[in-house]
Parts: C-alpha cells; structure tokens; sequence
C-alpha cells in the first residue's frame, strides 16, 4: 500500500486510482463531509478542506531525517482578503486566493499520488513555521 484517503465522513480507501479520487472529492460537501487527506506510505500527505464549491489546499513533505515542510496553495493574481470556509464543523478563515474550486483539488490529489508537482497555476506558500515550536 503506497497512499491512503481518509475523509471526514469515515471514508477510508487504499491505493485510490486517479478516477476514485476525482469521485471521492466530489463527495466533499461542506457540512458532514467537509476534509480529506491522502497520506503516501512515507507519512507526506495533501488535505484538503471545505465544499462543495470551495476548498483550501495544504501539502505536508515529510523528509528521510524527519522534518517536514508545510505548504499552502493560492493562485496567483487573486485578491487576498479573508473568506470563511467550514471545515470539521468550524468556521475557518481563509485569504480569497487561497480558495480553489474542485476541479484544481482533483488535479492536486492526481499530481501528489503520480508523484509530480503540483499543476503550474498553483503557488505552493511555504508555512512551516506555523507548525514549529519556538525556542
């Protein structure tokens, strides 16, 4: 088993083909089912928040000695004031050019089970030091 897919609503799915992620993203719809990771076997995972029309995108690449970097997608061009998405069953902040539609959540979940980067319209904002402890 290289990737798993796990979703709010209890979905869980080994090894997902291209055409089961499509589906099962569909499934996002804002309220019950509102997040989603796909985890590869090296701890790295994607996840994805809200629906049914709007979604934020983040990346966590796991490295051989153990750390990690975190990153969150926007799209170029956008304007960044803050938006509102739920997510888990809470109201959650997000910048305007953080927002994706479903069609780009699917070529991201597609790209980081192939194993390439993710779609070129996508900027990949490192926020690593969000989740690092200071000292």
């Amino acid at each position: 088993m290289n990737f798993v897919y796990e979703s709010e609503s209890g979905e869980s799915f080994d090894d997902p083909t291209e055409n089961d992620l499509d589906q099962l993203l569909s499934d996002l719809d804002g309220v019950g089912n509102s997040f989603a990771y796909l985890t590869r076997s090296d701890g790295s995972y994607v996840q994805v928040g809200g629906g049914p029309s709007n979604f934020t995108v983040e990346w966590r690449e796991i490295r051989h000695d153990g750390t990690f970097t975190h990153l969150k997608a926007s799209l170029p061009g956008r304007e960044s004031d803050e938006r509102r998405l739920t997510i888990g069953g809470a109201s959650v902040s997000v910048r305007a050019d953080q927002l994706l539609d479903l069609s780009l959540v699917q070529r991201i979940f597609r790209s980081f089970r192939g194993g390439v980067e993710a779609p070129k319209s996508v900027i990949r904002q490192d926020i690593t030091a969000m989740f690092q402890e200071s000292s």
